[in-house]
């Protein structure tokens, strides 16, 4: 009997454990529902008149909720580059993926830019804002942003 006891005892922690019971862990949600890695191409317009200012590939590499953008390269997309002095290139990239959402950091040279986007790991679409402290552009201005997998 105490022999079947033990079995018994034995076997129910081992099926609570099992079961999700207090030895476990589990995620709850919040996490990135995102997954961004792979080649991207991203169109920036401004919200004045519309025009884009900036369209570039890049890589971004995700870890968990983590965003890096690697080999990001200039792209002549479907509509005008910048002005010269409003043109540079970029140093850094990176963000965190929330839920449906994606949120960063781009600095280059002469701006530094925050930008929020939502939608699938295929399509997503928000708004940016860049800041170009000094020279030419100095300013700070508002746009719509798209980015598409490619």
């Amino acid at each position: 009997m105490k022999i079947l006891l033990i079995v018994f005892t034995l076997c129910s922690s081992i099926s609570l454990v099992a079961c999700g019971g207090s030895g476990s862990s589990s995620s709850s949600g919040g996490g990135a529902d995102l997954n961004l890695n792979g080649m991207w191409r991203v169109h920036h317009h401004f919200n004045e008149g519309g025009d884009f200012i900036r369209t570039y590939t890049l890589t971004l590499v995700q870890t968990d909720n983590s965003v890096t953008g690697t080999d990001i390269v200039p792209d002549p997309g479907p509509g005008p580059s910048p002005d010269s002095p409003c043109d540079s290139r970029i140093n850094s990239y990176s963000g965190e993926v929330t839920g449906n959402s994606f949120s960063g950091t781009v600095t280059s040279d002469i701006y530094t830019e925050t930008f929020t986007v939502a939608g699938s790991s295929n399509y997503l679409e928000g708004g940016f804002t860049v800041t170009y402290p000094a020279g030419t552009c100095r300013g700070t201005y508002n746009g719509n942003m798209i980015m598409t997998r490619i």
